[in-house]
Order: structure tokens, then sequence, then C-alpha cells
């Protein structure tokens, strides 16, 4: 898929997708924009399938790996069980449901950001010096603080990158998909000032957990993810599940996706404007 036109952050982790309301507007618009770009040598010439030939609801035979290791650990209680419950029902329509390890996972977030970073305050380093008024706050403090990363951590960032890639090709040679938490209930939006308080000089890990989902920038999969339920707080918030699939295989995560909508309704509900009213249909 191509970056022309993205402004890079990491280049290369960087990547573009389709945020939309449902399954099939996704395959709709990936089939859009993926493929290779003259404008961007770094696009893949892999061909590109007709993703809605994949939308068929059906689900039986597909193998659903489910990680016995990291992924579950330290999330919000009932984000697991909002996952734990989408896994169940597509066994229940005919999935085969089986246990995976990812060694090494939990080192995705930390390496990962260090890359990211690493990348990011090389790429912009001339526009920091020149104009750092117009970066967000928080940005600004990350790029300042990971020009003060090692060149020995970035290499070694890498490496661990090497492991994760091969961690997750030994997972797919037993499953299609893997189903995963993709991350805690969106917590509170702090004020500027506080948020970047967070960040200190020479910090090196995220401030928030991200392996669930930067695990897929490390290793260049494909992932996709839909809602699968509401907290039970006030305010409710969008609970969603993260399924990864093997390298170019776009077409199989919707199709597991989309029979899961096919069969919920979490996709039609919307969380609540204030804490007294309940998530509802759109």
């Amino acid at each position: 898929m191509s970056r022309y036109g993205v402004t890079t952050l990491s280049w290369t982790l960087d990547h573009a997708g389709p945020m939309t309301k449902t399954v099939a507007d996704a395959a709709m618009v990936l089939q859009a924009i993926a493929g290779a770009d003259p404008q961007d040598p770094t696009a893949a010439q892999e061909p590109v399938p007709e993703y809605m030939k994949s939308l068929t609801g059906n689900v039986k035979g597909l193998r659903i790996g489910v990680p016995t290791n990291y992924f579950f650990d330290g999330v919000n209680e009932q984000t697991v069980t909002a996952v734990r419950a989408a896994v169940a029902k597509l066994k229940e329509m005919g999935a085969t449901v089986l246990d995976v390890t990812v060694p090494h996972a939990e080192l995705a977030g930390s390496a990962g950001w260090i890359v990211a970073m690493a990348e990011a305050a090389c790429f912009h380093e001339q526009r920091m010096k020149a104009t750092p008024q117009l970066f967000d706050p928080i940005v600004r403090e990350r790029l300042d603080a990971a020009r003060f990363y090692p060149a020995t951590d970035y290499i070694k960032a890498l490496r661990v990158r090497s492991l994760l890639m091969d961690s997750m090709q030994r997972a797919f040679e037993t499953c299609d998909v893997i189903a995963v938490p993709s991350g805690s209930p969106a917590t509170k939006l702090e004020p500027a000032e506080i948020a970047a308080s967070d960040v200190k000089p020479g910090s090196k890990s995220p401030p928030i957990r991200m392996g669930n989902t930067f695990i897929g920038n490390m290793t260049g999969l494909p992932a996709i993810v839909v809602p699968c339920g509401f907290t039970n707080d006030d305010p409710r918030l969008p609970l969603g599940i993260q399924f990864y699939a093997k390298p170019f295989d776009e077409a199989t995560l919707f199709r597991v996706s989309h029979a899961y909508e096919s069969n919920t309704d979490w996709h039609r509900q919307r969380p609540p404007l204030d804490a007294s009213s309940k998530p509802g249909p759109v």
C-alpha cells in the first residue's frame, strides 16, 4: 500500500489503513488504496485480490489462534471477557479455536517505541529546530527525548523485530488468524502539560501499554479491529477485538471480522454522549 502523501513518523513502521463503520466499507476502501504505486517505491508489488469475495459470513474450518502468553496480561478484565466471548461466538459459528504462543511478544511495545521515536526524531530534526512551536506539546516532548536514544538501543530494537517476525511466523504454522484484545478502554484526555510530563528525557518506553498493537507494526502483518462490546462503567466505553493474519492475507481478516460482525450488533451501537445514557443503535 502506498504511503505517498503521508507525513512520516517512522519510515520502517508507518502504514496507512482505512477507518470505517463496517467491515464491508473497509474492504471497499482497501480495494481502492492497496497495491503498487510508482510514487512510493516501498509499496508492495503483490497483486490485490477482490476483497468483497471474502465477505461470505462463513468461518467454518477457520483456525483462530488465541495467545497464551502476554497479550491478555494486564489488560482490563472487561476487555478480556468481551474478547473471549467474541472468540467463543466464532467457535459457535464453526471456527476452530486453539492456543498459540508468541515468544518475545512482551518486547514489542518497548522495542517498537524506540524504533518509532528514534526515526521520528531523525526525520523531523530540521522542523524541530526551525519551528518547534508548530508541534503538539506532547509530540515535541517525545521527539526531544528520542534525540538521546543511543544507536545501540536502536540496533537492539531492530534485532527484537527479527525475533518477533520469527515468533509470529511460527504461530501461524498452526492457525489462520490470531485474536487478541485491541487494548484497554479509552482513558480521560489529560491537558497537554500533564500528559507531556509523563515523558521523561531519555525514556525508552511508551507511556501506555501498546504491545498488542505495536507487534503488527514491528512485524508488518495485516490486522483489523472490530467492536466486541462495552464496559459496565459510567460512561460505558467501547471495546474491540483485533485479528492478525499472515502477510498479505487481508482477505482472511475480512472473512473472520465480517462473519463476526454479521452475527452481532456491536458495530451498530455508539457510546453514550453522557454518563446517564446507555449505548444505543445508530
